[in-house]
Order: structure tokens, then C-alpha cells, then sequence
């Protein structure tokens, strides 16, 4: 009932008031089920997919995250594609059925319980050894395409497009945050675009916090407005949980982007700042320029600093948000000193920025 629940949510549905639903109708059912007079629930059929169900409650969330992806990579809203939804739901009932008759079936029919653990423990540990040993001989399965950045762009960046199908009627932009780059940014976007380095003559940006996009329109619009001067774009990819502050950030943040037209070259990257550095790092995609402005803690800072720097290519800029703060002084400070760079304030005292990387 769940399952059906989820598939037949056209989305307008609270998604709460959906499940309370199905549980209701579920608990119906069982309870009906165990009255002496009930015949319905007692025919084979039903029997059969009461036997599956549980199977099928552990498959179907891999299942529709397969199909979520599929859609995605087709350049299709998951949420409103019947065939996705239909599909995993399919998908999900024919493997329940053949891990039942391999697996549980079989299973059930030993003598006791004690046994039954046994030998599920026995295939799991088979099972785990085997992949182990698979994934050792055969490297590449842990390796990743070196993608360029167009593809990384397209495939990656753009493989669902944020900025479709938003409601845009009427919206007025919500820029609130704290300490726009707009003093100092052109002189650091100047000096990369004079370096030998730039691929495609697209400057690449790495924005690592964002928020509701202040320091990302700041960026964005100064980049636009060199542009001719410079004769190279920008590409700027902002990184950020959204999850911080509120729920309602992360609609903000894009549909900011969309309404002072800077959502050909902000590409939003939704995930922790440590998982993005291993994404980028694993496609080998690295950055002109490095912009630090998420967890301000002096771990989080330095963790950061650690991981995004490697990331910055030669001649690249590195620099950073609240200055002023201990934690980040100190990680600023300490990091820099190890790497043997140097680092100026920038003109507000907030800012600080690192010397092109060698």
C-alpha cells in the first residue's frame, strides 16, 4: 500500500497525509485478515504477495533511486514521470519474487530459525568476500572516467537541470547574507584571466558555501561584466548543503540565480563540501578559482583548506570569508604557513586571499 501510495502521488497530495493513509488502510487489512470469518485475504493470490512483501519493502527503495537516476540522466523530472514511478514499481515486484523462491522460500523451509540464521549469515559472508575480491582484481570498477569539463558540465553539473519549471511569477530576489566580494573580486578575476592556464577560455569557479547566493551573484555579475574585457567566460559551481539554515534556502538560492540571469554560468553542486572535494578530485576537475565561505569552526575551515586547495590549478586563487573569526584565522594562518604561501587581507579586513598557486 505504501508503494502504491508513493506511485500514485500526483504530488499534490501532502506527502504525510499520503502515508498516514496507506499505513491506515494497511492496518485494515491486517486486521481483517485475522478475523475467523474473513475469506477475502485467504485465497492463494493474496497469500502469495503477503509472502513477498517484505522482500518487496527492502528492494523498492534501491529500485526507485535506480530509476530517479535514469530519469535524471535523461534530462526528465522523476517526481512527475508515470513510467519511472510504474516502472520501479515493476522492477521491484519481479525481483521480490525470483529472492524469493532463490532465496527465502528455501530458507524458510529449514528446521528452525537457528539454521536459518546460520546459513543466511554463511551466503552474506560468501557473498562480501567474493565482491572484495572482485573489486581488488579489477581496479577500474573503483576508478571514474576522466571527464572534461563540458562533459563534467553536461553530464554531472546539468545531468538534472535545477533551473526548469520554476515558478518565477511575481518573485522578487532574496540576496540577504553577509559580505559581498564586489571590491576586490575584478582585480582577482583580472589576474587569473592573465595566466597561460585557463582551459576553453572558461574561467572555472569554486564556490564552497553559498547560501542564498550574495557572494555567488556578486561573482556572477562581475564575471558577465568583464567578460569582453577579459576574453574568457566564467563557470562558477556553488557548493552547499542547503540544509544550515532553512528548509527554504536551496529554492531561494536558485530561483536567485534564475531571476538576475545568472543561471547559464552557476551550476548549484548539493552536497557536503568533503564529498564534492572527492567528486571533483575523482573526475580530475579542478578550479581557477577557490572561494572558502562554509563551516567557519577551525576543523571544518581546515578540513576545507585541505581538500580545495589540491584542487586549484597552477597560477589559480585561493581566498576566503570572515577573516575575523578565530577559528578561520587560525586555519587560514596555520595552513597557509605549512604550505609556505602568502596571504594578504583584502581591502574590507574580512577577506583574505592567497598568492597564486605555483
Amino acid at each position: 500500500m505504501l508503494l502504491l501510495g508513493s506511485i500514485l502521488n500526483n504530488g499534490k497530495i501532502p506527502e504525510i497525509i499520503n502515508r498516514l493513509g496507506a499505513t491506515f488502510i494497511t492496518g485494515l487489512i491486517l486486521a481483517y485478515y485475522n478475523l475467523n470469518t474473513s475469506k477475502i485475504f485467504k485465497n492463494a493470490f493474496l497469500s502469495y504477495i503477503g509472502d513477498i512483501s517484505y522482500l518487496l519493502y527492502l528492494v523498492h527503495w534501491p529500485t526507485i533511486q535506480f530509476f530517479n537516476y535514469y530519469g535524471a540522466l535523461n534530462d526528465s523530472d522523476p517526481s512527475n514521470n508515470l513510467f519511472i514511478k510504474f516502472a520501479s514499481f515493476g522492477l521491484s515486484l519481479l525481483i521480490s519474487i525470483i529472492l524469493h523462491h532463490i532465496f527465502e522460500k528455501p530458507l524458510l523451509s529449514l528446521r528452525s530459525y537457528q539454521d536459518t540464521a546460520l546459513i543466511s549469515t554463511v551466503i552474506c559472508q560468501i557473498l562480501t568476500i567474493w565482491i572484495t575480491i572482485y573489486i581488488s582484481c579489477n581496479s577500474s570498477i573503483l576508478s571514474h572516467d576522466i571527464y572534461t569539463w563540458k562533459e563534467f558540465s553536461s553530464k554531472v553539473l546539468r545531468g538534472f537541470d535545477e533551473y526548469k519549471n520554476l515558478e518565477m511569477v511575481g518573485y522578487k530576489p532574496d540576496l540577504s547574507g553577509w559580505n559581498p566580494v564586489s571590491d576586490f573580486f575584478p582585480k582577482i578575476l583580472k589576474q587569473v584571466a592573465q595566466s597561460n592556464n585557463i582551459e576553453d577560455d572558461t574561467i572555472r569557479i569554486f564556490e564552497v558555501g553559498s547560501y542564498k547566493g550574495l557572494s555567488t551573484s556578486s561573482m556572477g555579475n562581475i564575471c558577465k561584466q568583464l567578460e569582453k574585457e577579459i576574453g574568457k567566460k566564467c563557470a562558477i559551481v556553488s557548493i552547499d548543503t542547503w540544509i544550515w539554515a532553512d528548509q527554504s534556502s536551496y529554492a531561494t538560492f536558485v530561483k536567485n540565480m534564475k531571476s538576475i540571469g545568472l543561471d547559464d554560468i552557476v551550476s548549484p553542486l548539493r552536497m557536503r563540501s568533503d564529498l564534492a572535494a572527492r567528486l571533483l578530485n575523482n573526475y580530475k576537475i579542478f578550479a581557477d578559482i577557490i572561494f572558502i565561505d562554509a563551516d567557519h569552526s577551525y576543523e571544518g575551515c581546515k578540513r576545507d583548506l585541505e581538500l580545495f586547495y589540491p584542487l586549484l590549478k597552477k597560477h589559480g586563487i585561493m581566498y576566503g570569508d570572515d577573516y575575523t573569526i578565530h577559528g578561520v584565522n587560525k586555519a587560514v594562518n596555520e595552513f597557509v604557513k605549512g604550505q609556505k604561501l602568502i596571504i594578504n587581507e583584502a581591502p574590507d579586513k574580512i577577506h583574505w586571499i592567497m598568492n597564486f598557486k605555483e
